[in-house]
């Protein structure tokens, strides 16, 4: 069936479907009628488009990394592929022992695939937590910042590698390095956005090459 609302000069809400017209309580009506699903459905969309572009970054970076002969599989003897060999086994000695990249009040979200409310599935290879506005980011672990870039919600996000090994930190509001620079463990990276309300959500991820990787194996 077809269902429209419409309210009169008086204030009063009529609904309107197929066969008749009638008063309506606008009390009444799910969140949904009034975009509240939408809303929720675009927060999952952006989600899923930042999933997806995060990957499709992680995936030019190892090709331009194999391509430059700095990868560890790329049978490269020179002394900057030496150099990425050693901080990637330094990065994987650290495991279990990686400071977390922000104080957090709660953990959003964890790592895996998830059920969301409207029925659909998505996957979060990271760790979602949610902060004070404002928040300082820190580096967890010495590398190279290989990339700037902007979320699909217009917030910034940065990769950093280390080695074969890459950090990736999201939902920033202020970014305070470029690409190309390098960066030390618990050195500040910018701050998380504050929404609207005063809140921050911040999404941190780990890969090692093409895959991702669980960040509560890392953390400490």
């Amino acid at each position: 069936h077809y269902y429209a609302f419409i309210k009169n000069e008086e204030e009063q809400w009529y609904e309107f479907n197929d066969t008749q017209v009638t008063p309506s309580n606008i009390n009444s009506l799910k969140e949904e009628a009034f975009g509240g699903e939408e809303t929720f459905n675009n927060k999952e969309k952006q989600k899923r488009q930042l999933q997806q572009q995060i990957q499709k970054i992680i995936n030019e970076e190892v090709a331009k990394a194999r391509k430059a002969g700095t990868s560890t599989t790329a049978g490269s003897t020179s002394s900057s592929s030496n150099v990425d060999v050693a901080l990637s086994n330094d990065f994987a000695g650290n495991k279990g022992k990686l400071p977390w990249p922000v104080t957090y009040t709660k953990v959003g979200r964890e790592y895996g695939r998830y059920t969301h409310s409207s029925g659909g599935q998505n996957m979060n290879n990271g760790i979602d937590l949610v902060c004070k506005g404002g928040t300082a980011v820190q580096c967890v672990f010495n590398g190279t910042v290989s990339r700037v870039f902007t979320c699909p919600n217009g917030t910034k996000g940065i990769i950093v590698r280390h080695g074969e090994y890459m950090s990736v930190y999201t939902n920033m509001g202020t970014v305070t390095v470029r690409e190309g620079a390098k960066v030390s463990t618990k050195q500040n990276l910018g701050t998380v956005y504050t929404n609207s309300d005063g809140s921050a959500d911040f999404s941190f991820q780990l890969w090692k090459g093409t895959t991702s990787q669980n960040p509560r194996g890392w953390l400490r």
